[in-house]
């Protein structure tokens, strides 16, 4: 009942917009709040603040309400959703873009798309698990061997240690959870598979 209370107050703020009413705007954003700070919540919190992730959606919702004016095939919410959906992506690559532009100076898009991450076809969740990831694996604390020293190099960067990672990379003296890193990494990032993987 509250939902179906709640879709007649969207459909009428739609109507006033129609009218030329602007202040249907306010009330729509009133409304969506809570999606809109989930989504930053959970993807775009370090990204930027609230208010500019706001300012974004504005930005969203006037194009949305413009183009659902000629389709009714589904609820306004679910076409502004997914268009905010969009929207969040857009923003991760681009900071996705940026943090590579700062940790990997000299290595394009294009050498990564080449060593099987194109930041251009992924969803933002692998775009932003690749992000995760590196991280994650900054802060390991390795043991001095030249295996994972070689590891750790070709995922800063070093894509021209790839044959050799793929050959040599031996994980016996990683702990589980740092083993199961490795493999994750190799999966998600570059497609290489270790001796673990070999061996399963």
């Amino acid at each position: 009942m509250i939902n179906r209370r709640k879709n007649m107050k969207i459909e009428s703020a739609l109507k006033m917009i129609k009218k030329g009413d602007q202040t249907g705007y306010l009330f729509l954003m009133e409304e969506t709040e809570g999606f809109l700070r989930k989504i930053h919540n959970r993807y775009l919190k370090s990204v930027l603040d609230f208010d500019e992730w706001k300012s974004e959606a504005l930005d969203v919702l006037m194009r949305s309400v413009d183009k659902y004016q000629n389709n009714f095939d589904s609820k306004f919410t679910t076409y502004y959703f997914s268009a905010l959906q969009h929207k969040a992506m857009d923003l991760l690559r681009k900071t996705y873009s940026k943090k590579e532009q700062n940790r990997r100076q000299h290595l394009s898009l294009d050498k990564l798309a080449i060593d099987g991450f194109d930041p251009i076809d992924q969803s933002w969740n692998e775009a932003q698990s690749k992000i995760d990831f590196e991280d994650a694996i900054s802060q390991v604390d390795f043991h001095n061997c030249k295996q994972e020293s070689i590891a750790v190099k070709h995922l800063f960067g070093d894509a021209e240690l790839a044959e050799e990672i793929e050959k040599g990379i031996k994980s016996h003296s990683l702990d589980y959870r740092q083993k199961r890193l490795i493999n994750d990494i190799y999966k998600h990032f570059y497609g290489l598979k270790n001796d673990d993987d070999s061996a399963a």
